[in-house]
């Protein structure tokens, strides 16, 4: 493999200004794409963990299921049960500083994460609204889309429904007609996609023949309490039992599966384990 070109100063600096500006954006857009955020070395490193550990947790889901490459009812992973490096990483002061800025955050929390890994050929998920399965009353949670190989836009690219998540619910209805779509450009490992929880979102079918490996976090305000309406949904029940077990409406969402991540007055170093 011929070796890759390092990035100028000048490079570094207008993909810290583009960075910026998306962030600034997030607020009005709903969703933003981040570039070179996390050491690309060091995300490739950790794939063959990921895959494994993956794969594993995969074998339980239905063939719809593998399909889209997640399960729409069950939070699959739980933080405590996984190696300790997806745990170093999912609970990366880095990724969480991100999340801290979208959400205007001193203090964030993990909630739950899961491994998109949309196989060849594999179907479009459909839209949907992450805040709809997450039993927080809290406004504003972030989803961080990390890949782990690069992703062509034949692979299965993400799609927002831009403003959406100004809108709650309603949101959802007819997105594709009522909002501005946006489509993620093509990704590379250290890449990062956040989304608005109310943002309403799809991913397109994976034309390709490679599987599209991705990994999600979702990350809360510390200080959100607990929140489960009558008849919730499947997926609502599963991450309570998984991620906040024993905890009732109304209780502080915090526990040993929610970790805060990352928190304003205490310095880290950002070359920590990513």
């Amino acid at each position: 493999m011929m070796p890759q070109p390092s990035s100028s100063p000048q490079q570094c600096h207008d993909a810290e200004d583009r960075n910026r500006q998306q962030l600034l954006g997030f607020t009005e857009n709903g969703h933003a794409l981040l570039r070179q955020m996390l050491p690309r070395a060091g995300v490739e490193a950790l794939r063959p963990v990921f895959q494994a550990y993956i794969a594993q947790m995969h074998k339980s889901l239905n063939a719809y299921e593998k399909s889209i490459g997640a399960s729409a009812t069950r939070a699959t992973f739980n933080l405590l049960e996984a190696p300790q490096e997806i745990r170093d990483f999912i609970c990366s002061p880095r990724l969480g500083e991100i999340a801290a800025q979208a959400l205007d955050a001193p203090r964030v929390r993990m909630l739950h994460f899961n491994g998109f890994f949309k196989p060849g050929g594999g179907m479009a998920t459909p839209w949907h609204q992450d805040m709809t399965y997450i039993p927080l009353d809290c406004a504003d949670t972030v989803t961080l889309w990390v890949p782990l190989v690069p992703v062509s836009q034949s692979m299965g690219s993400l799609a927002f429904a831009t403003g959406s998540h100004r809108h709650g619910l309603e949101g959802l209805v007819n997105a594709q007609t009522k909002f501005p779509i946006a489509v993620n450009m093509p990704m590379e490992p250290g890449d990062i996609s956040l989304h608005h929880g109310w943002t309403a979102h799809r991913s397109h079918p994976n034309q390709s023949q490679y599987t599209r490996e991705a990994i999600a976090i979702s990350y809360y305000p510390d200080g959100a309490r607990v929140r489960v309406a009558a008849g919730a949904p499947a997926m609502v029940r599963s991450i309570l039992e998984d991620c906040l077990p024993g905890l009732s409406p109304g209780d502080p969402a915090q526990g040993p599966a929610t970790p805060i991540v990352f928190d304003r007055t205490k310095p880290y170093s950002q070359t920590g384990k990513v």
